[in-house]
Parts: structure tokens; C-alpha cells; sequence
């Protein structure tokens, strides 16, 4: 990997790349919300082929279509970078796609957050504004027990979000489908880490192979349910809270996986986390419970 040192060129560079990815993340969010409104919601009515064939309609609308390209587009905006600068410096500016997509809310949806949502959030990217500063590259070692772990942890949280969506049981789906699509976004973020680890150390083909599957595969759950969160929810809101528990679960795994050590700054970072999620959960249940009261 080649990275660029860090200079006056190189810093107009970074901002204007992660400017690019902010700018690609926040459309491609608006344009996947107006793609799912455009085909009347995803209807699943308790039975998993109206939810395929919900998806097959997406995938026919231009708009969503549009959305989902611009958002592979920003992923590898985000790969280049990270491919010609360090780490440390790239992480921060991940929220810059949170930034545009406040913006874009506010343009398109009319969003506005209360007082406490902004503290919440702002908590959100502190941590991982801190967990972006001390980032380091690993030594390349992988623990494969914890990993094969992540195997039955990702196929019971697949089967039961399934029961979930299907039965329509969820309370609180904005939270819900935001938190569960950071989920699956961290354990893709896990595997696709343990894939260069694999492919640099020479490992078994079987190993390699399992890993890039359930790297597809968790990313494929992980945009299903983005697309649930969007519809259930404000983007100022999911994209916070999916942007950071895809963060948080990576941090956590890298301990027990890649044997990285945790730092003071790492649970600092980790904590403002936390408390920003907790934060809008507070606020979403208020609102909720506000809601069903004018609605009686």
C-alpha cells in the first residue's frame, strides 16, 4: 500500500476526496429513500417472496438504482483514498458524508432535530472523530477461533432479523433497522479486514473462501436493512447511528480477532459512542410514545 506523506498538496487532496464521498454518500441516501417512497414502501405482508419481489422492484426504479451506484461509487472513492493516505488521517473525515447528508435531509424531507438528537449525535462523531485520530494499521495477525465465532453470531442475527421483518413485530424500527444495518456493516467491515489479512499470510483457500462469503453476505443483509431504516426513518438520524455501530463493532472485533490493544482513547472514544446512541434512542422512544398519544 502506498501512502502519500502529509503535505499542503496532499491535504487538499484528502479534503477533496472525502468531500467527493460525503458528497456520494449523502445523495445516494436521499436518491434510496425516494426510490423506496416511489414504489409505495417495502411490503413484505409476513412472506419472504413478497419481500424478494419488493426488492426486485427497487431494483427496476431508476432512482434507487441511481442511489445504490452512487453509493458503491463512494465506497470506492473511500478505498482509493485509503489506498494513498494514512489511516489515522482518512477516518476523521468519514463524517463528512454525515455533513451532506443533514444537508440534503433538510433540503429534500424537511428534517429538523431537537436539541437533544444534535447532542447525541454530535457525541456519535466525536468518538469516532477519536477513534479515527489513533488508528493504527495491524501486524497482519489473525485469531481464527473468534473469527469462525462470528459464523453461527451472523446466521441466528440474519435468521432472526428475517422473523422480524417478515412478522412485523419491531417496536421503535428506526432505531431498530439503524442499529442492525451497523451491525452487518461491522462484522462486513471485520471480514473484509480478515481478507487481506488472509490474502497477505498465504492461508487456506477454504479459510478464504468462507470469509469472502460471509463478507457478501453480511453486506448484502446489512444494505437490506439500511433500506428498512430508511423507510421507517429520518435520515439525519439512521445514518449517525448506522455509520457508528459500524465502527464500533470493527473496534471491538479487532480486539479479539486481529489482537489489536485497546488504548484509553479507544474506550473514550468508544463511550462517546455509546452515549450518543443511547441519546437518540431516548429520543425516538419520547417521540414514538408522543406520537401514539395524538394518534389515540
Amino acid at each position: 500500500m502506498i501512502m502519500m506523506q502529509f503535505n499542503t498538496d496532499s491535504f487538499i487532496a484528502i479534503i477533496a476526496l472525502m468531500t467527493l464521498y460525503g458528497i456520494l454518500g449523502g445523495v445516494s441516501a436521499v436518491l434510496s429513500k425516494k426510490g423506496i417512497i416511489k414504489i409505495g414502501g417495502l411490503r413484505v405482508e409476513r412472506s419472504w417472496k413478497m419481500l424478494v419481489v419488493t426488492f426486485g422492484k427497487l431494483l427496476s426504479t431508476p432512482v434507487w438504482l441511481s442511489g445504490a451506484i452512487l453509493g458503491i461509487l463512494g465506497f470506492l472513492v473511500y478505498l482509493i483514498t485509503l489506498q494513498h493516505f494514512e489511516l489515522s488521517v482518512v477516518k476523521p473525515l468519514v463524517n463528512t458524508n454525515l455533513a451532506f447528508t443533514f444537508i440534503l435531509a433538510y433540503i429534500f424531507f424537511k428534517e429538523r432535530l431537537k436539541i437533544t438528537e444534535w447532542v447525541g449525535i454530535s457525541g456519535i462523531i466525536l468518538g469516532m472523530i477519536i477513534l479515527g485520530i489513533i488508528s493504527k494499521e495491524s501486524e497482519g495477525i489473525i485469531e481464527l477461533i473468534p473469527l469462525f465465532t462470528l459464523f453461527p453470531v451472523s446466521m441466528i442475527s440474519i435468521i432472526l432479523l428475517g422473523f422480524f421483518i417478515i412478522s412485523d413485530r419491531i417496536e421503535n424500527q428506526e432505531f431498530f433497522y439503524s442499529m442492525s444495518a451497523g451491525v452487518f456493516y461491522g462484522l462486513g467491515a471485520i471480514f473484509s479486514k480478515a481478507i487481506l489479512v488472509l490474502l497477505s499470510s498465504n492461508m487456506n483457500l477454504g479459510i478464504l473462501f468462507f470469509v469472502v462469503m460471509m463478507f457478501s453476505l453480511t453486506y448484502i443483509v446489512a444494505i437490506v436493512s439500511q433500506q428498512f431504516a430508511f423507510q421507517n426513518g429520518r435520515l439525519s438520524i439512521v445514518s449517525p447511528i448506522t455509520n457508528s455501530v459500524s465502527v464500533l463493532i470493527p473496534v471491538i472485533g479487532a480486539y479479539f480477532i486481529f489482537t489489536e490493544q485497546i488504548y484509553f482513547e479507544k474506550i473514550l472514544g468508544l463511550v462517546c459512542i455509546l452515549i450518543g446512541i443511547i441519546l437518540l434512542r431516548r429520543t425516538i422512544l419520547i417521540n414514538n410514545h408522543s406520537h401514539d398519544q395524538t394518534v389515540s
